[in-house]
Formats: C-alpha cells, sequence, structure tokens
C-alpha cells in the first residue's frame, strides 16, 4: 500500500474514533441500565430524543458545507480539516459534561445543543476529508488503495475505541477517554491536512454560477446510480447504528459482564473484520463491488437477530456473545471498505455526465440522508429499551435491538439490487471500477 494512502487514510482513524465514542457511549453514559450503578442523567427516550437533534443537525449542516468547499477557491478541503478539528474535539468534551447529576430537562437541553455543535463540526471536518478521495485518487489501482488505507485506519479506531475506549473509561471516566480519543483525533487529522497534498480543481469543475445549493442537490439525484445506493447505505447505518448504540447494553446485561468487557468482545469482531479484509477483496474482484456488497450485508442481515438468543440458550452467555459478534466481523467488512470506493465511481458518472467535479455536494447529500437515519436510529433505540425494557429484569428491550437493526441491513440489501455499477468510462477517464 502506497504511503499517499497511508496518510490519506490515516485521517480515518480520527473521523472513526469521534463517531465511535459517540455512537458508543452518547446513548450509554447519559442513560446508563437501572442496574449499572452508573448516573442517570435522562431517561432512554429523552436520551433518544438527545441523539435525533444532534443527528438533525448534522443533516442540516452537510448541504451548505459540502456546497461550500465545492465552490471555495482552492485548497477547498484542507482548511475545513485543520479548523473544524480542534473545535470538534472542544465540543465533544463539553457534551460529556452534563451540568446536573440527576435526570433533568436541563441535561437534555445542554445535551442536545453541545451534541448539535458537535455534528456541525465533525461535518465540517468529515465531509471535505472524504471528498479529497475521488480527487487524489484517480486510478483504479488508487482507488482501491486508498479505500483499503481506509478500511485499516477504520479498523485500528475501532480497536481504540471499543478495546481501549472501556478501559479508559473505568480509569478516567467517559469524559478523560474522550479527551485522550480527542487527541489522537487532532493529531492524526493535523499531520493529513499537513501531508496529503491537494490536487488544484480546473477551472471547468466549478458549478456554474447559476447552479444554486437547491439546483446542486437535485442535480445529485439525476445521476441513475446515486438514489439507489443512496437508500441502501441508509438502511445500513440504522442497523449498524442501532448495534453500536447497543453494545454495552449487550455485554452488561444479558452478558453480565462489566463495560470494559465489551473491549474484548468488540475486538474479538474487530480482529474478525479485519482477518476478513483480504475475502472481501477477493469478492470485489471476482463479483464486482455491488455483488460483493450485496452478499457481506446479507449475511450481516441473518447473524445480527440470534443476538437476541445471547444469555436464553444453555451455556455461558459470554461465549455465546462472543461467538456471535466475532461471526458478525467477518461481514461487517464488506461495509467498512465497499461504500467509500463505490462513492468514488458515483461521483466520476456524475463528471461524465455533466462535466462538473462535485464530490463535496455527493458526500453531503450522503451525510444528510444517513445523518437523519442514525437520529432515527438512536430514537427508536430509545424507545426499544424504555419501553421494552433495559435491566437485567426486563431485558427485552435489549434482545430486540439485534432483529430490529438486523431488519433494517436486510431493507438495505434489497435496495442494493436497484443500484447498477457504472460503466466504464470513456477512453482518457480515470474512473474507477
Amino acid at each position: 500500500m502506497r504511503s499517499a494512502a497511508l496518510r490519506y487514510g490515516l485521517g480515518y482513524l480520527g473521523i472513526t474514533l469521534m463517531t465511535q465514542t459517540v455512537a458508543q457511549w452518547a446513548l450509554f453514559f447519559y442513560s446508563p441500565p437501572p442496574d449499572s450503578g452508573r448516573t442517570l442523567y435522562l431517561s432512554p427516550s429523552l436520551a433518544g430524543v438527545m441523539m435525533a437533534v444532534g443527528q438533525v443537525f448534522n443533516a442540516a449542516a452537510d448541504l451548505p458545507i459540502g456546497y461550500w468547499s465545492d465552490r471555495k477557491p482552492p485548497p477547498r478541503r484542507r482548511p475545513f480539516i485543520l479548523w473544524g478539528t480542534p473545535l470538534m474535539v472542544m465540543s465533544l468534551l463539553l457534551f460529556f459534561a452534563p451540568p446536573l447529576s440527576y435526570s433533568s430537562h436541563l441535561n437534555l437541553v445542554y445535551a442536545s445543543a453541545t451534541l448539535a455543535l458537535f455534528f456541525v463540526l465533525f461535518t465540517a471536518v468529515a465531509g471535505p476529508y472524504l471528498a479529497l478521495l475521488p480527487e487524489v485518487a484517480r486510478s483504479a489501482a488508487e482507488r482501491v488503495s486508498y479505500a483499503s488505507a481506509q478500511a485499516l485506519a477504520s479498523v485500528v479506531g475501532l480497536v481504540l475505541s471499543y478495546v481501549v475506549g472501556p478501559l479508559l473509561a473505568a480509569q478516567l471516566g467517559v469524559w478523560g477517554m474522550a479527551l485522550i480519543m480527542g487527541t489522537v483525533t487532532w493529531i492524526v487529522l493535523w499531520i493529513t491536512a499537513h501531508t496529503v497534498p491537494e490536487p488544484l480543481p480546473q477551472p471547468s469543475q466549478d458549478d456554474p454560477p447559476g447552479l444554486n445549493l437547491m439546483q446542486s442537490v437535485l442535480a445529485t439525484f439525476r445521476n441513475p446510480a446515486f438514489p439507489p445506493f443512496l437508500g441502501a447505505i441508509i438502511c445500513f447505518w440504522f442497523g449498524i447504528s442501532m448495534l453500536q448504540a447497543g453494545t454495552n447494553y449487550l455485554v452488561t446485561v444479558l452478558m453480565r459482564q462489566p463495560v470494559a468487557f465489551s473491549g474484548a468482545v468488540l475486538g474479538g469482531m474487530l480482529g474478525a473484520a479485519l482477518a476478513a479484509f483480504p475475502l472481501v477483496g477477493w469478492l470485489a474482484r471476482r463479483l464486482g463491488k455491488r455483488r460483493a456488497l450485496l452478499a457481506t450485508m446479507y449475511a450481516l442481515s441473518l447473524l445480527l437477530p440470534l443476538l437476541y438468543l445471547i444469555g436464553s440458550l444453555p451455556g455461558s452467555p459470554v461465549l455465546q456473545g462472543m461467538v456471535l459478534l466475532v461471526l458478525a466481523g467477518i461481514p461487517l467488512a464488506g461495509f467498512l471498505i465497499l461504500p467509500n470506493a463505490i462513492m468514488a465511481d458515483i461521483t466520476d458518472l456524475d463528471a461524465r455526465l455533466t462535466g462538473l467535479r462535485r464530490e463535496g455536494m455527493y458526500y453531503s447529500v450522503q451525510g444528510l440522508i444517513t445523518g437523519l437515519a442514525i437520529g432515527l436510529s438512536g430514537l427508536v433505540t430509545g424507545l426499544i429499551l424504555e419501553h421494552l425494557g433495559n435491566s437485567l429484569a426486563h431485558p427485552l428491550g435489549i434482545r430486540l435491538l439485534g432483529p430490529v437493526a438486523g431488519l433494517g441491513i436486510l431493507l438495505g440489501t434489497t435496495l442494493l439490487y436497484l443500484y447498477r455499477e457504472p460503466g466504464p468510462p470513456a477512453s482518457g477517464s480515470s474512473s474507477a471500477q
């Protein structure tokens, strides 16, 4: 793997640390299980509202930031990464410092506001960063190399979040853990922004003056490859976000282990995902990216409902949870690698159809819609936990998270059948297939 791809992928380590810190800890921190001995800042349903509010602001920020970064004079992407990252980290630290140590509507207002601020700043960093990939990786080989570097960095970030994060939280508290994760994020994104050269766009790459924000958004949906792919990704994120938010509940309630043990469980899952990277690459070469993603997501949708059975079968609930989550890591590798490579192909198709380079807008539209899906996932997760149970005595809500997540991913595989990979580019084009 080339050093340029590794330097670019390094930034994705920071993106992953931020997303996973919020996905894994936000709901659990503000609304822990009642028998965990932790402070309850919000009821599960209000914590779900908090998550939804944050994602609404995330979605609202996506389009103007993508539009701005596409039209901004060069360098278009790097300033967002450099200036947005420290502000993003500071907003995360504010989020994990609620004003009252008991359940209160003031905590709801505070948590919603600071989480909204975090997501706006996260969008300002992650959107321009992702938009760099189609610009710096122009050939088919480079696309695979850069997407693989991203996936590798993602796995490292997940290991730090899931394995090291719980250990840090146990020793330093969630705020201390967030401080360390934020510091690492700041360092790696600074390195990426300073060492990955941003290519200068050609004059024809800017949107015409008459193409305003809404016209630019609507133009993305005229790309025939984009809407079905976007629909599938929405469903995938809904299901995977529910799994992320529910992991600590699975470990502490169904497996009856301390929250720090989630590091061992998820470390096994991520190890399986990393071991499956060559398999995903082989499937993509043999079947194409679309069919490889179909195969892996279909397998994941069948595995997740089995999480319902943890602790209800004879034998050790710890072993049951470990086995199921490690097996889920194998198809999860497809989700870590393939969508970003497919999006690069879709933006190349748009360039061939329109003559414009609008990567920022495509990633922003995707971020807007998936952000709403993730917010809906958090809201649904909170409602399920509050009304169907999130404790040792009443665990049905926790048991149902796996089946509901699997159903969402299964719906995504159905929508992905409607997506057709763009045809080969015209002679001289560098689009990857």
